[in-house]
């Protein structure tokens, strides 16, 4: 293969490499963050968010096909309603794609579609803010794996 042909095949790579790179979810907290920085960023977490649920995934996400279905067991903000649909907005959303999976839900955009970004890593704060310790009265559950036939 020639000089040119290798050139080619190595900007190629660049660039998908690059595109890869930039559909990636990547979030830095400075380590020298403490108490007060994580309590201002639950804070801004539940301010910013549209609803709060504890649900459960009774529907679950399929990439092209449909957006995830949860049923909310405890509302904690936002309409009263059983159902909200939850899809996948960028890639920082985080996927429902486990029929049965539990957890705390801080969503945001609607009223028809949300989006889950909220990983629950700063949970003690979040819970301390909303006034509602999760791990009592709403414990993580993973739910089952999808099957390969429901991903066709």
């Amino acid at each position: 293969m020639g000089r040119i042909g290798l050139q080619t095949i190595a900007a190629f790579l660049a660039v998908l490499c690059n595109v890869e790179c930039a559909s990636a979810c990547t979030v830095m907290i400075p380590r020298e963050w403490g108490a007060p920085e994580f309590r201002k960023m639950a804070k801004d977490a539940v301010n910013n968010s549209t609803v709060i649920i504890d649900g459960e995934v009774v529907q679950p996400f399929l990439e092209g096909k449909q957006n995830a279905v949860v049923r909310a067991v405890r509302i904690l903000k936002g309409p009263e309603q059983t159902l909200f649909e939850v899809g996948e907005r960028d890639s920082c959303s985080l996927r429902l794609d486990r029929a049965g999976e539990r957890r705390r839900m801080l969503l945001v955009g609607g009223p028809t579609v949300y989006d889950l970004w909220n990983d629950g890593s700063n949970s003690q704060y979040e819970d301390h803010v909303l006034r509602s310790d999760r791990r009592k009265v709403w414990r993580f559950v993973a739910g089952h794996e999808p099957s390969p036939a429901a991903a066709r």
